[in-house]
């Protein structure tokens, strides 16, 4: 009934489809039967929509639309994208393509499920292939004069010759086009000749100059060419006499916030800079490649999302091209709280989480050596995301668990006490006394935390939790990363 309000109050239209209303009783019963949370429900909910998907734009917009919906609900999201590709992979590939145009198409204009339409393609692996043949198409209808002549900059540090801008592309695309070429022409084993230019590259600089591949522009373009050549190559299927159209190729508007990022005919050159990216042109294409060049030249390299479900995605989609080139131990994809703890680790001569358990025992922690290994560049998606007010406001909390067969014995006293009301000083002395004695300097602390072992004791069966039958495990909703985590709070 939760979500019935909710899709009538946002998306009334959708009411109107018989089997939304199937859908709908299918999932109120399992849910009933299995107490799940309003997420879960969601979950169930697609599973049996998508069963009876058919083509055309109206089921498009009804996914589109459904998935707005799920941002709405506490965990709902992450489990929407999975219960659709659970379900796709039922459904005939031709069947996905036609759903996956309509969908393209919607997110495209400016329908209002286009952001719910735009996420779907982001996220479900199955129009990975329709994504590519639509790409294509898209790649030879930008003519990259144009994109540069519509290019607005708005900062006047960023300032940039255009016409300089269209002849480096010129040298990227001359030698983009030298390499897809001998592609197509049954060439099957252009890696080690791309390899070996981008390292005669990367010698025939100055060495006296501090990466001096950077101060030339025409140079950086022709490498970034080999870059993509090589991940055209990687991610095209590799059969003798291949269509130009079946290559992977890269997007001329691509390439341009390719260069924006690396500063290339820019003045002021490699800077702190923001660029915005339409739907459907590929930022993570963008940022991979981008990550290979800078860790070419010598950055450690981070590329962050929000999701983690994205970045691992995203992370998987390039592991290949950053292992053909050797810089996968330079490039390192996060999420928000993996750059949490990466930078505090940086930070300290001591792992904070180790420190904390060494004074926990009454132990001295110990020193760590710090390692430099050279500077740092950080590649942000989804940026407006990160600018946010469950991101960007938020604190770091690390934590750490400390375990021990006494402080086991406790929480299990705790639980079997759990229906009778008892505070620190009801706990049985042969339970406690154990576990202050092994923490003779932090007893206060520990009181501290019996407290709220107890309160969170009050609060069972108000989480938020599904049950991972696979992993055999209990999994709680995080509203904030919209992911599954293994805990919340004790």
């Amino acid at each position: 009934e939760d979500i019935y309000q909710l899709v009538e109050k946002t998306f009334p239209e959708l009411t109107e489809y018989r089997g939304f209303y199937t859908a709908i009783q299918r999932s109120s019963y399992r849910s009933r039967i299995h107490q799940n949370p309003l997420g879960e429900q969601f979950g169930i909910l697609m599973e049996d929509r998508l069963r009876v998907i058919k083509t055309g734009t109206s089921s498009a917009r009804n996914l589109a639309a459904l998935k707005m919906i799920a941002n709405q609900i506490d965990g709902a999201s992450s489990l929407y994208l999975q219960s659709m590709e659970n379900s796709f992979k039922k459904h005939h590939t031709d069947l996905i393509t036609k759903v996956g145009i309509s969908i393209q198409e919607i997110a495209e204009s400016d329908d209002k499920c286009s952001k719910g339409a735009e996420e779907i393609l982001r996220g479900c692996m199955q129009f990975e292939e329709h994504i590519h043949e639509r790409w294509n198409q898209k790649a030879n209808g930008v003519v990259f004069e144009s994109a540069v002549k519509n290019l607005k900059v708005t900062s006047d540090t960023h300032s940039l010759d255009r016409k300089h801008l269209n002849q480096i592309y010129q040298k990227f695309k001359e030698t983009y086009d030298e390499f897809l070429r001998k592609r197509i022409n049954g060439n099957q084993d252009l890696k080690g000749e791309i390899l070996n230019k981008i390292s005669e590259l990367l010698r025939t600089k100055s060495p006296n100059m501090e990466r001096p591949l950077l101060q030339d522009f025409e140079t950086m373009a022709e490498c970034l060419a080999l870059i993509c050549a090589l991940w055209t190559d990687l991610k095209s299927p590799r059969t003798t006499g291949i269509a130009l159209g079946k290559l992977k190729q890269i997007q001329a508007a691509q390439v341009l916030s390719i260069f924006q990022l690396l500063g290339i005919g820019f003045r002021k050159g490699l800077s702190n800079v923001l660029a915005e990216v339409k739907t459907g042109e590929g930022k993570s294409v963008s940022l991979g490649i981008s990550a290979c060049f800078l860790a070419l030249v010598g950055y450690r390299v981070d590329v962050v999302c929000y999701s983690p479900y994205l970045s691992g995605r995203d992370e998987r989609e390039f592991c290949e091209l950053f292992q053909v080139l050797s810089v996968d131990q330079n490039i390192e994809y996060l999420d928000v709280d993996g750059l949490g703890n990466k930078c505090t680790h940086q930070s300290f001569d001591v792992d904070i989480r180790e420190t904390a358990l060494s004074l926990l025992k009454g132990e001295s922690p110990t020193k760590k050596q710090r390692v430099v290994s050279g500077e740092s560049i950080l590649l942000l998606d989804e940026v407006d995301m990160f600018f946010g007010k469950n991101i960007y406001t938020d604190k770091f909390r690390p934590s750490t668990c400390w375990r021990h067969s006494r402080i086991a014995d406790l929480v299990k006293w705790i639980w079997k006490h759990r229906t009778e009301e008892i505070s620190v000083d009801t706990i049985e002395e042969s339970v406690l006394k154990p576990v202050r004695e092994i923490t003779p300097s932090v007893a206060s602390l520990i009181d501290a935390h019996i407290q709220r072992m107890i309160e969170s004791l009050r609060g069972f069966g108000s989480h938020k939790y599904k049950i991972n039958t696979t992993e055999q495990r209990i999994e709680y909703y995080n509203d904030r990363t919209e992911t599954l985590d293994a805990h919340t709070n004790y």
